[in-house]
C-alpha cells in the first residue's frame, strides 16, 4: 500500500468529518506525487483548508523535517485543529494559523503554496496575485478545481477561467485531471458519476 493510501485510510478513521474531509481526486493526487517526487518543502502555506484534508496529506507527503506550515482560512474549523494535533504527533512541523480574510494575511516566504479558498474568478485571481510573489524561485503553487465546471455562475468556473488566463499569459503551468473522488457528496473513493475531471494545476516559479 502506498503512503498516500495509508494516509487516506488513517484520515478517514481519525476524522469522521461531515460530508467528507479530503475533497480531492485520488488519481490527480497520484499524478501530483509523481510530479513532485522525493522533494520536501521547508515552508508551506495553504489558503483555504476546510476540514484539513490537504493539510493532512501535503504536510506528511511533502513537508521537510522542521517545516513551517501557514494556514489561512476565514474560519478555522475545529476538525482542522484536530488534524494538526495528530500531524504533530507524527512529524516535526510547526503550524501557524491565520483566521480571517486571505486578502489581509501575510504568509511570509514559502516554497509551496496551495490555493483552494473562494473559487470565484476575482477571488482566485486576488489570492494568486497577493500570495504568489511570496513563493520563492523554484517553488510551486497549486490551484484546485481548475477543470471542474459545475454549470452557470462563477463559483467553480472562476478557477477554470483563471487557469486559462495563466496559460494564455505563458506561465509555466501543468494541469492534472482525474475523476475518482476521495470524499465528497459522491462518498469516499467513488467515481464522479459524470466522469468530470476536478483539476489540480501546478504553477512553477
Amino acid at each position: 500500500m502506498s503512503k498516500l493510501h495509508e494516509l487516506i485510510q488513517e484520515y478517514d478513521f481519525l476524522f469522521p468529518v461531515p460530508h467528507g474531509g479530503i475533497l480531492q481526486s485520488l488519481d490527480e493526487l497520484e499524478q501530483l506525487i509523481h510530479e513532485i517526487g522525493d522533494r520536501k518543502f521547508v515552508s508551506m502555506a495553504e489558503i483555504g483548508s476546510c476540514f484539513g484534508g490537504t493539510v493532512w496529506l501535503y504536510s506528511q507527503l511533502f513537508g521537510a523535517d522542521g517545516c513551517h506550515f501557514t494556514i489561512v482560512d476565514i474560519n478555522i474549523d475545529p476538525w482542522l485543529r484536530k488534524v494538526i494535533y495528530e500531524i504533530q504527533k507524527r512529524k516535526n512541523i510547526c503550524f501557524h494559523l491565520i483566521e480571517g480574510p486571505s486578502s489581509r494575511a501575510d504568509i511570509g516566504s514559502v516554497d509551496f503554496l496551495h490555493i483552494d479558498a473562494d473559487h470565484r474568478y476575482h477571488m482566485v485571481k486576488a489570492d494568486y496575485e497577493r500570495h504568489s510573489p511570496q513563493v520563492i524561485k523554484g517553488g510551486i503553487i497549486l490551484l484546485h478545481d481548475t477543470l471542474l465546471d459545475e454549470g452557470p455562475g462563477d463559483h467553480k468556473s472562476g478557477c477554470i477561467r483563471f487557469r486559462k488566463e495563466l496559460e494564455d499569459n505563458g506561465e509555466n503551468i501543468t494541469t492534472f485531471g482525474g475523476t475518482i473522488m476521495l470524499c465528497d457528496c459522491f462518498g469516499p473513493n467513488k467515481s464522479n458519476p459524470d466522469d468530470r475531471s476536478i483539476g489540480i494545476s501546478v504553477v512553477y516559479k
